[in-house]
């Protein structure tokens, strides 16, 4: 039975405002990003240029209109074991999970606001295990003002039935590198 804790979701607009090293370091690489409009352009993204410990958790999802739907680029290793499925080249609508439709509305609150979110809360992985999760997910954009690609990253951390609280970092079965 999955708990009844829905995501919570809000605008982040400053790293001061996370805690987890993986997403924080994520939003101040985005936040580094050379801009010619109110959002930074996709072709500035370079792995080789991202901290190393940021790249197995991290995903790029391509905005498609008409319909509306995120086809997902890149796919970090182990969100993809985490799931227990290869998301690269998948569409959101494709994917077999059952929170896609709440993923597609943080989403398309981001392609409209053109703000970065914050989103956290329970759900049961590919794994089939609880887990507490953050995320962080940014706009990219290949003009500067039209949000075209949106860059994410994903934590886990184990979940405590017993106290419907996270593990600290030291008990939890994922570390950062």
């Amino acid at each position: 039975m999955l708990p009844d804790q829905p995501m919570q979701s809000k605008p982040v607009t400053s790293a001061d405002e996370l805690n987890d090293p993986i997403l924080i370091g994520l939003f101040s690489y985005w936040q580094g990003l050379p801009r010619t409009g109110s959002i930074p352009l996709y072709e500035s993204v370079d792995v080789v240029d991202m901290p190393p410990h940021l790249l197995p958790n991290i995903f790029v999802v391509e905005v498609e209109n008409e319909p509306r739907d995120y086809k997902y680029r890149l796919v970090g290793t182990e969100l993809d074991r985490r799931n227990g499925f290869a998301g690269t080249g998948m569409r959101l609508s494709e994917m077999p999970i059952d929170h896609t439709e709440k993923l597609a509305e943080e989403f398309n609150r981001i392609v409209e606001s053109g703000q970065p979110r914050f989103s956290s809360g329970v759900f049961i992985t590919g794994d089939e295990l609880f887990r507490d999760v953050e995320r962080v997910v940014v706009p990219l954009s290949h003009d500067g003002e039209k949000v075209d690609l949106l860059l994410g990253t994903v934590v886990f951390f184990a979940y405590r039935p017993d106290t419907t609280r996270r593990m600290d970092a030291s008990n939890s079965p994922y570390t950062p590198e």
